[in-house]
């Protein structure tokens, strides 16, 4: 069994530069960021684009995964999307690297559709 911090790392590794480019279709300017967990931020037009990696260590105190999520606001913080495989479920966390790489596969690809429809 990987660690939640394990799995943080390496699906930043594996999946970061997808993430990063993925977003700079929305803005080129991609701000990246490591504090508890690994994120990614894109803003264009007040519209911002917050990519995470979320670890169910820093979110419920407990390691048992890790879940992609991507949140799309507007400025004043209105929610204007949100894509989070199973989130509010017993299946949000993950620590099968195979479920992670389908889940971040899908959040990337309905965040490439959400960008296309920006523009």
């Amino acid at each position: 069994m990987h660690t939640t911090a394990v799995l943080a790392r390496w699906a930043k590794r594996k999946f970061g530069p997808q993430i990063f480019e993925t977003l700079r279709a929305f803005d080129p300017r991609v701000f990246a960021f490591t504090d508890d967990e690994y994120s990614w931020w894109a803003v264009r037009d007040g519209v911002g684009v917050q990519f995470r990696i979320t670890e169910s260590t820093v979110n419920e105190g407990v390691d048992e995964g890790i879940n992609p999520d991507v949140v799309m606001t507007k400025d004043g913080g209105q929610i204007l999307g949100q894509i989070a495989p199973y989130n509010y479920t017993p299946r949000v966390w993950t620590n099968d690297p195979e479920e992670i790489k389908e889940r971040m596969e899908r959040v990337l690809a309905g965040l490439s559709d959400w960008i296309a429809e920006q523009k």
